[in-house]
């Protein structure tokens, strides 16, 4: 009987690919399928999460796309936890659409299952024993299996999180089952598990292990003395370097054809399937990778290229700022920049994003806008890390980075009208000292009273210090005034107001007027 569950750790991840168990996907789960492994597809409706019928089906055929049928062994279609009308009537449209993608459709018995009509058997390939645990373990659920497998359907039973669930599966005639018992401590209840389904954990991991390796390539690890032949563009080894013999003649590398190195012959020492990958030779014909495993400077050039060449226009390697240790990658339309550099480690590098400053030179960013990688990785898929993982934060940065710019750049036009305004109210034959990029200006003068004066700007440029040190009496009660917004208050007049006058002047004349038009 299969077991699947969540690729929790390492070690799980290792036994589904060594086909010790399998893996059980959901949408919201987010794993990635073990290299090799059975799995199937749950729609997690018996979880607080369902993300829809139309994203769940979506999800089903991206996961199709990714890892193929040939290892799914069912996906369970949209159901209603412990309902088995409202089951049957969500179920049914589902189950020849999943048919479509060529893989087998799996229906949940649910409580009341067992009445007539309730199981569509020629609609689905697998029966997924559901429902509460009552009637998980009751008779119906064992009356439904057997049906099943007089039929030729296959069965599964859902949580089974126990030696006693598993071994009431087992009577049921299951073909596979599935719970959360590798969710929680995988590495400690791992060899619990295995030991259910009667697998040695000694034996697993050795198995796991010799799968793993077999899945490795086999691959070449090149000398530092090794050459590329202009002719074939072959690898040889060094002539100094002598693996067998011909008629009980040392050969010569150069020419035997055993001797070079793109071959699986025993003889050649460098072929193996290690976990440490290939050191291939840059298109120079240097190598990428120095003896403890770092990024050589030639390879450092060599993987920038690749990249460049994986993301596609309008990306360019720019070798401007190139050092031994760092290269940078240019977008000219959007005005990007992004570093490569040699990280500590065996075939580690970093990619960071870099953004400008006033002085228009690009800087290192915030480790937000950095991500690591191993650089034997397939350029495409660094590319595709880099537009996953680095240029959603990297744009995030540019639009904080140059909105600080603008920012500053309207700052340092304010101090500089300031300054300007304050400079035609002093003296000419003042001393100045200004600079508005760093937002300073103070100045001093004598003025003609002989007082040694000082005025300052402050650098929000609404703000100005005044060291007075000597004024006249009029002078400073007049600035007090003003700066305790105190204005002083006219004189009145001795005249009247001629508003009176006015008024008099036209009501007199507004009489003559009238006296004049009465006269006969």
């Amino acid at each position: 009987m299969q077991y699947l569950s969540t690729p929790s750790s390492p070690a799980v991840r290792k036994a589904m690919s060594a086909g010790l168990i399998g893996c059980m996907t959901t949408p919201t789960q987010g794993n990635r399928i073990p290299e090799g492994s059975w799995w199937a597809a749950d729609n997690g409706k018996f979880g607080r999460h369902y993300v829809g019928d139309i994203s769940w089906f979506a999800w089903l055929c991206a996961k199709v796309r990714a890892y193929g049928s040939d290892k799914c062994l069912f996906a369970v279609a949209p159901d209603v936890p412990f309902d088995a009308a409202a089951t049957l009537a969500c179920s049914l449209k589902w189950l020849a659409m999943i048919r479509t993608l060529d893989i087998p459709a799996a229906f949940c018995a649910q409580d009341g299952s067992e009445a007539p009509g309730m199981i569509p058997w020629d609609e689905f390939d697998t029966l997924f024993i559901a429902g509460s645990d009552q009637f998980k373990e009751g008779e119906h659920a064992r009356a439904l299996a057997a049906e099943a497998k007089a039929r030729g359907k296959a069965v599964h039973v859902g949580r089974v999180n126990s030696r006693r669930r598993m071994n009431i599966a087992e009577s049921y005639g299951a073909d596979s089952c599935d719970g959360t018992y590798l969710r929680y401590g995988p590495d400690k209840n791992l060899p619990v598990l295995l030991g259910w389904l009667g697998l040695d954990p000694a034996a697993a991991d050795a198995s796991a292990a010799k799968a793993e390796a077999k899945a490795r390539p086999l691959h070449w690890h090149p000398r530092l003395s090794s050459t590329i032949s202009a002719a074939d563009g072959r690898i040889h080894a060094p002539e100094s370097y002598r693996t067998h013999l011909i008629h009980g003649v040392a050969c010569d590398e150069h020419t035997c054809e055993v001797c070079i190195h793109d071959c699986t012959c025993a003889r050649c020492t460098g072929w193996c399937r290690c976990d440490r990958p290939p050191n291939a030779p840059t298109p120079g014909g240097a190598v990428r990778f120095n003896d403890d495993g770092r990024l050589s400077k030639e390879g450092l050039l060599a993987l920038a290229d690749d990249i460049a060449e994986a993301l596609g226009p309008p990306w360019e390697h720019d070798r401007t700022n190139h050092t031994y240790w760092r290269t940078e990658l240019v977008c000219p339309d959007d005005d990007w920049r992004i570093s490569i550099e040699v990280a500590p480690g065996r075939h580690k590098a970093t990619a960071t994003g870099l953004t400008p400053t006033l002085a228009g030179r690009w800087w290192r960013d915030s480790d937000k806008a950095r991500i690591g990688f191993t650089a034997t990785r397939d350029p495409e898929a660094i590319a595709a890390d880099l537009r996953r993982r680095l240029f959603p934060p990297y744009a995030h940065a540019l639009i904080v980075e140059r909105a600080g710019i603008a920012v500053e750049l309207a700052r340092r036009e304010h101090f500089g009208a300031a300054a300007a305004r304050l400079q035609t109210h002093l003296p000419a034959s003042g001393h100045r000292d200004r600079d508005v990029n760093d937002c300073r200006f103070h100045t001093y003068w004598t003025d003609r009273h002989g007082s040694h004066n000082r005025a300052s700007l402050d650098n929000s440029g609404d703000t100005v210090h005044l060291d007075l040190r000597q004024v006249p009496l009029e002078v400073a009660c007049a600035l007090i005034d003003v700066v305790e917004g105190r204005v002083p208050s006219r004189r009145p007049g001795h005249r009247r107001g001629t508003g009176p006058r006015r008024h008099a002047r036209r009501r007199a004349t507004r009489r003559s007027a009238q006296a004049k038009a009465v006269r006969p």
